[in-house]
């Protein structure tokens, strides 16, 4: 049994080593909460809530993950022993919603449970794979400066381009893409910044081989995702509509998506994460891993479940200095020839630089069970 001694939230900023421009906003920096566990053997466990600064891709925020972890969550399991993880979600479903919040507590937990086991996370979560295929995702920028940027990462093998798009910046960018390099795997990412009236531009997109358009519309237009589905050859591909495993069947059931982009922050945790996976393989439906500008402490729960099975197509993420100026892990994650190492070594794999979480929080507070 494990019992939770003190839990730790560490607001921190990393910078990005340029700007990065998606449908939603300009992203100079990144501002996360990482969450750090302990038990009462010494034993520490890591996760990081992935909310943004604003509420732009969801109605979360850093501020209001720290407000849910510190009045409500953490006060939850302080204390706690528990044999299983699951037991620490079963502890938190009460709470409603504020799922980036719970991933992030949920998060420290399976580190914890993995190392104290001597086991990776990607094998407590059930993965198979030593290694995954990464593709590398683009902001939006001149066509000219584009082609350049994807020369460089294909260079670096990186086994798919996904480019950011929003109205007016779309199909010249993409076309600058595919005519400088008609094989490579192609995708598009609209961060939900389209509506039905778009149905027709959208439409087009089929004129560029594309391997998914991601989230084209609004989270909750169910059926318009359907109707445009319809519409396309290119299979459209689900992210901020799927918030749940409920979520996933109502995907599967309308035909709203052929493909699932899964990010553990955005579901809750790493354990719905892998129920929407094993219910994707179920019905034959493409799923992977995406990618939510982390630090390494995200990052390593990220490829833990790439490293499942049903994870058939290339996950979204990167080597720590693809973003970052600097990131908060050692080892950093590298890239070769299109493919990340999954660690082996006990939990995420990876342990937290002190000297750079130092540098990069603004702001702390350890909660300690009573005595």
């Amino acid at each position: 049994m494990l019992t939770v001694e003190q839990v730790v939230l560490y607001d921190v900023v990393l910078r990005f080593r340029q700007p990065m421009v998606t449908g939603w906003g300009t992203l100079k920096k990144r501002e996360t909460l990482l969450v750090e566990m302990r038990d009462t053997d010494g034993g520490e466990g890591w996760g990081e809530g992935v909310a943004f600064a604003a509420p732009r891709y969801s109605e979360e925020t850093v501020r209001t993950s720290w407000y849910v972890l510190s009045q409500f969550l953490i006060p939850r399991v302080l204390g706690m022993s528990f044999s299983h993880p699951d037991e620490i979600c079963a502890k938190l479903a009460p709470i409603r919603g504020h799922r980036m919040a719970k991933a992030g507590l949920e998060g420290a937990a399976w580190d914890l449970f993995s190392r104290s086991r001597k086991q990776s996370l990607a094998h407590a979560l059930g993965g198979t794979r030593r290694r995954v295929a990464v593709g590398v995702t683009l902001g939006i920028t001149e066509p000219r400066r584009l082609v350049d940027q994807v020369a460089r990462y294909l260079e670096q093998g990186y086994a798919r381009i996904k480019v950011k798009v929003k109205p007016g910046q779309d199909r010249k960018l993409l076309a600058a893409v595919r005519t400088r390099y008609p094989d490579v795997e192609l995708a598009a990412d609209a961060n939900a910044g389209y509506t039905r009236q778009d149905f027709d531009p959208l439409a087009s997109f089929d004129d560029f081989g594309l391997s998914m358009l991601e989230q084209p519309l609004a989270a909750s237009d169910w059926l318009g995702h359907r109707d445009l589905a319809r519409r396309l050859r290119t299979p459209i591909c689900l992210d901020e509509s799927i918030v749940s495993l409920d979520d996933a069947r109502l995907a599967i059931e309308l035909g709203s998506a052929a493909v699932i982009n899964l990010k553990p922050g955005r579901v809750g945790g790493d354990a719905t994460a892998v129920a929407i996976h094993q219910l994707c393989a179920e019905h034959r439906l493409p799923v992977w891993v995406g990618g939510m500008f982390e630090s390494g402490v995200g990052k390593a729960h990220a490829l833990a479940l790439s490293a499942l099975p049903g994870m058939t197509l290339p996950a979204d993420l990167t080597a720590s200095g693809r973003y970052w100026e600097e990131d908060l892990v050692n080892p950093g994650f590298s890239v070769n020839r299109g493919w990340m190492e999954v660690p082996d070594r006990p939990g995420i794999g990876v342990s937290v630089d002190r000297g750079a979480l130092g540098a990069m929080t603004v702001s702390q507070q350890t909660f300690l069970a009573a005595r």
